[in-house]
């Protein structure tokens, strides 16, 4: 028999060792704990369940032994038989005469008695130290990684080390969550700190956001009862600051959100009428996530989120943790921490891939990412935890033969171990002997009778059914609600489910108190619970055959007929899900209660989820549902058809829409939301423009809407429409603007829609009248019938196109002015469309491009709040990469921004507008490199033409305009003349309207001048005299940008013509303008063509050198050092 027992009981207490032939003192007087003079006589048997409080033994001859601490210690060191009678030989040393009053029971302190004694611990496992013995090399990477980002500072214009990304893997039950939660200490000791904590469950897979949503509500239940009393106002406003309208949509998802909060209205209707976007859906949770991140992060320093079982998350919710974890905006500290099973988890799993791919931006994104393995115990682990539990602080070879059967059993599982230790000692195979003062175990009775131990499972539900058969059934009740749960649905389950016959029942009450005393459950704030293990959890799931497909079924029938809407609503899949679960007849009932859950699902951009809903909904469905519940079926199936389509299944998607095409007497506009959504498939997705436009002319034709798509006709089609629409437009009354109403018409709607996917197909097919034809016929439609999505973003497309076709700058201008009013006041979900269409092709013809930089910044903003990507990153890049080089800004500040832009542009997956940044980047670090003709072909570190060859109109026109720039800056007229000539028009071919043509122009016609000048050759100046002409027109018709350039090419055209004095006067002039305008690079260059016209016509080398002397200092404040360096070998030369 092995055994343990104290040495740390004070020297006044002397302790009879006895043996299985010795009898036990049986008699003690007890004190209760902070009342000395109270004592009573007990019962060993009374002892061993004692918790707490002083006693003295009374041995066979009346001596007293008193514990001098007034308390019994449990910690413990094995002792060998030597001890034993050494121990028993002190016993005559520790008697104390004037101990020897004996006090006699009665019935008050009988009742004492009983208080004090469920107190006392002496005789029970300690298992409140256990979780992190052998866990100190994790807890010290993990808070490393606190320390870094507490530490961090902005470096190089990014916020480098602020955000953490750190993955706890394990298999279950090896104290992934206890070592997470050591960060919770830490954080609490600062002030301004906030830990909070969600998971994902199994049985709720298909919820979107779930362990998401749960540690944000946390967050927002530890701000409205934070002991710090931060002030409210200030969060929420941070808050509504941030997310805007978005705030609504959050507290959808989030109902604390709503509490914290309150009443939250915004002005204005969003237009949100037609076909399901799930890219802009979908970017627009993201957007939200990250600006609330921000918000909260503003707040708390640092923001410490723990989300546990990742292997259970769906996919929504990892894009949201990467979408945080990757905002090089955000300067606050942010840590995520993210514990997975690492057996669940293999090469082929979403998480797996998702954590490699993470692994590869860390750097570009500028987060850190970390993964901690937390293995199994070995045998010497589980022997400290084993002594641990017995609080026997040395001698390990005591309770080594104990650990190795422990090992064996449980592998060194800690919450395994801890089980089975409990286990044994509720079998009595490991008991505390108070004559012994000792723990008492057989090694092989405790092996032969453990053999049949499975897991830890089994050994809680070996637990759990000792347990009243009221508390088994809650147990089964609760673990199907999922990992967390509140009193009112337990309440009602129980109330509709349990024996209402029995009064002797137990409520639910009960039941938490003794679950959370037994350590199954524990609270979660406020009346939810949560289990303290999924283990615990699955255990209850499983406790008998009872919980089955019926069971589930039952529990979420009654929760839907038991809760109120609004109940329902914010608990729709969790019931949805158990009611699926169930194996019952079809009923429509359920069908559409999956429909319900589809839509929130696709709402939420959670389009796995919606897409498993509505097939479950289908399944739901009656055998003659075409007949007995057509619109329903309806429903389900063209949702299954567009989310499976959305998610890149066609197959998939053209089996449910076939379905649905193939009914008879089935309607055009039954069928239209099918078609809408294979319409944008072709458009966005597959990107096949001409199949699309193919695909939507005869949908068009059969709403009434008449196009004939010839690359012949459409020019003349295009420009009629565009001349009637635009006349329109602005014939109509200022009063009709000002109360314009939303289109209603379910069939003008499905066709805005059309036209738009037509009008990007025909722009990225290179067919600018078949846009510009769209977009008139949008124009006609909004006075019509009223406003549609797409009514801003096409006005303000006609602006511009009024402006190329017709050169009106009046109209462009009172166009763009109108669309921006028209999508402000409809709080449209284009906005960001409008804004860039309106400055980029419009406005930035009519007013100066200063003007243009800070709505650029809005723009893109309200873009990303709604979704709309693409054009909120052609915003991004108008404000940092197009207005500043057209305007002539440092190069050094833009480059210092670029990688910034590039991780946003990469992190919102635009590729398109990434290899564009990445053509104007080559281009720049080009200029600030040696400039030799050899140099101008764009191949670098950053971009190489040779490589990076996508053939997209607007990728062909950047390419055009950077090698213009490159020939132009290093002075290499030449090719650039020749190209001016041979590719003329080219650029704006590509980009037609784009406000950039303006300076392709004008360098064209620098080229064609300083070529004209060179070799007197009439086919250069006669182009570049006709660009002069056409820019002259631009500026009289009210381009207050080209002011300048007329001014420059005017005393080109005197130079060449020999009138050397208004030459003079012209250069001049132009250096002053530019020069007071901030426009560094056409300072340089119209110095450095000053100083070729002073030696060529004047011959005046010492103004010639002072001319070069100041393009060299408006080339260096610029940024262009190659240049630099040219033109101070040039002026060496002439010295």
């Amino acid at each position: 028999m092995a055994s343990a027992n104290n040495d740390q009981v004070k020297k006044r207490v002397s302790i009879p060792m006895s043996s299985k032939d010795e009898a036990t003192i049986t008699t003690y007087e007890y004190t209760l704990p902070g009342d000395d003079d109270d004592s009573f006589l007990v019962d060993e048997s009374d002892l061993m369940s004692s918790r707490s409080g002083s006693f003295k033994r009374i041995d066979t001859t009346g001596s007293v032994f008193s514990n001098s601490s007034g308390s019994i210690s449990m910690s413990a060191r094995s002792t060998g038989s030597s001890n034993a009678q050494e121990m028993t030989s002190m016993r005559s040393k520790s008697i104390c005469d004037d101990e020897l009053n004996l006090i006699d029971r009665n019935s008050v302190k009988q009742k004492k008695s009983s208080q004090a004694l469920a107190g006392l611990t002496i005789n029970k496992l300690n298992t409140s130290n256990i979780g992190l013995i052998g866990r100190e090399k994790q807890v010290k990477i993990l808070h490393s990684c606190y320390s870094t980002i507490m530490d961090s500072k902005k470096e190089e214009g990014i916020y480098a080390k602020n955000r953490q990304l750190v993955f706890i893997k394990g298999y279950a039950g090896v104290g992934k969550s206890m070592l997470a939660k050591t960060l919770e200490q830490k954080v609490s000791s600062t002030d301004k700190g906030c830990f909070v904590e969600g998971k994902f469950d199994y049985n709720h897979s298909d919820e979107p956001y779930s362990g998401i949503a749960a540690a944000f509500g946390n967050i927002f239940d530890f701000i409205m009862k934070d002991s710090q009393g931060r002030d409210f106002s200030t969060i929420t406003e941070k808050i509504t600051s941030r997310l805007g309208e978005d705030v609504k949509m959050m507290m959808y998802l989030v109902p604390q959100l709503d509490e914290l909060i309150g009443d939250y209205s915004t002005s204005g209707v969003e237009s949100n009428e037609g076909a399901f976007d799930p890219t802009s859906a979908e970017q627009r949770w993201k957007y939200a996530f990250r600006m609330l991140a921000r918000a909260l992060t503003s707040t708390f320093h640092p923001l410490v989120m723990v989300l546990d079982d990742l292997q259970w998350a769906d996919v929504s919710s990892l894009d949201v943790i990467e979408y945080l974890v990757s905002d090089v905006e955000n300067p606050n500290p942010l840590m995520i921490v993210g514990s997975y099973r690492s057996n669940e988890v293999d090469e082929n799993s979403i998480l797996y891939n998702r954590i490699q791919s993470l692994l590869g931006k860390c750097d570009k994104f500028c987060f850190k990412i970390r993964e901690i393995d937390v293995p199994s115990f070995d045998v010497n682990d589980v022997n400290k935890m084993v002594m641990s539990m017995l609080s026997i602080d040395d001698d390990e070879d005591a309770t080594r033969d104990l650990a190795e059967i422990c090992y064996k059993r449980t592998q060194g599982n800690p919450f395994f171990l801890s089980e089975f230790m409990l286990l044994l000692y509720e079998e009595k195979l490991v008991e505390f002997n108070l004559g012994l003062m000792a723990w008492k175990w057989e090694a092989s009775e405790i092996d032969e009778k453990t053999m049949a131990t499975a897991n830890v499972v089994n050994l809680l539900q070996t637990r759990m059914r000792k347990m009243n058969l009221d508390v088994q059934n809650l147990l089964q009740y609760a673990a199907c609600l999922g990992t967390s749960f509140t009193m009112s649905n337990l309440q009602l389950i129980w109330k509709e489910e349990g024996d209402m016959q029995n009064s002797n029942r137990l409520t639910v009450a009960d039941f938490l108190n003794l679950t959370k005393q037994e350590s199954l459950i524990e609270s979660n704030g406020g009346s939810e619970y949560r289990w303290v293990h999924d283990k615990v959890q699955e255990a209850a799931l499983h406790l008998s055959d009872t919980v089955n497909d019926a069971f589930r079924f039952d529990i979420g029938i009654t929760l839907l007929h038991g809760m109120t809407p609004n109940e329902v609503e914010e608990k729709l899949f969790d019931m949805v899900d158990l009611i699926n679960s169930g194996k019952v007849n079809k009923a429509a009932e359920f069908a559409e209660l999956n429909l319900r859950a589809a839509e929130k699902a696709r709402t939420m951009s959670a389009l796995q989820s919606a897409s498993a809903y509505a097939v479950h909904g289908i399944g739901f469905l009656p055998g003659d549902h075409w007949e007995s519940h057509r619109p329903l079926a309806l429903k389900l199936y063209t949702m299954a058809a567009e989310v499976e389509l959305a998610l890149g299944r066609v197959e998939s998607s053209e089996k449910y829409g076939n379905e649905v095409l193939g009914q008879d007497n089935m309607s055009l506009m039954e069928t239209l939301p099918f078609r809408l959504a294979k319409a944008r498939n072709l458009c966005y997705v597959q990107l096949k423009f001409d199949d699309a436009i193919n695909y939507c002319i005869p949908i068009l034709r059969d709403l009434g809407h008449n196009l004939t798509w010839s690359r012949k006709a459409v020019p003349i089609q295009a420009v009629r429409s565009l001349l009637r629409s635009v006349k329109a437009l602005k014939q109509a009354p200022k009063e009709m603007w000002e109360n314009v109403s939303k289109t209603t018409d379910p069939k003008e709607q499905s066709v805005a829609l059309l036209m738009r996917q037509l009008n990007y197909a025909g722009y990225n097919s290179e067919d600018v009248f078949l846009s510009i034809l769209c977009n008139a016929r949008l124009g006609e439609m909004t006075l019509k019938h009223g406003v549609n999505q797409s009514s801003a973003s096409a006005i303000a497309t006609l602006g511009g196109a009024i402006l190329m076709v017709q050169q009106d700058y009046e109209t462009c201008e009172q166009l763009g002015t109108l669309a921006l009013s028209l999508e402000r006041r409809i709080h449209g979900i284009h906005i960001a469309e409008t804004v860039y269409c309106a400055y980029a092709y419009g406005l930035s013809w009519t007013r100066m491009l200063g003007d243009c930089v800070m709505p650029a910044m809005e723009g893109y903003t309200l873009g990303m709040q709604k979704g709309d990507t693409p054009f909120a990153s052609w915003n991004l890049m108008q404000h940092f990469v197009f207005l500043p080089y057209t305007m002539g800004k440092a190069l050094g500040p833009m480059l210092e921004e670029f990688p910034r832009i590039l991780a946003q542009l990469e992190n919102v997956a635009q590729s398109g507008h990434v290899l564009v940044l990445r053509l104007f980047w080559q281009m720049m670090l080009d200029m600030q490199r040696t400039l030799q003709p050899s140099t101008n072909q764009l191949e670098g570190e950053i971009f190489s033409r040779s490589k990076d060859n996508e053939q997209s109109p607007v990728h062909r026109g950047t390419v055009h305009l950077c090698e213009g720039e490159l020939m132009i800056f290093c002075g290499d007229y030449e090719s650039a003349a020749t190209r001016a000539i041979k590719k003329a028009g080219k650029y704006e071919k590509a980009l037609p309207g784009f406000f950039m043509i303006m300076i392709e122009t004008f360098h064209r016609a620098v080229a064609l001048y300083a070529m004209a000048q060179k070799t007197k050759r009439l086919k250069y100046r006669s182009r570049a005299d006709a660009i002069r002409k056409t820019m002259m027109k631009w500026m009289k018709r009210g381009n207050p940008n080209v002011v300048y350039f007329v001014e420059f090419l005017t005393a080109e055209h005197y130079a060449l013509a020999s009138k050397l004095d208004k030459a003079e006067e012209h250069y001049r002039k132009s250096i002053v303008f530019t020069a007071r305008t901030g426009y560094l690079h056409h300072s340089g260059l119209f110095n450095e063509r000053y100083a070729d016209f002073l030696l060529s016509k004047r011959k005046d080398v010492n103004e010639a050198k002072y001319r070069l002397e100041e393009a060299i200092r408006y080339y260096e404040e610029w940024g262009a050092t190659g240049k630099v360096q040219q033109l101070k070998d040039r002026l060496t030369s002439l010295s």
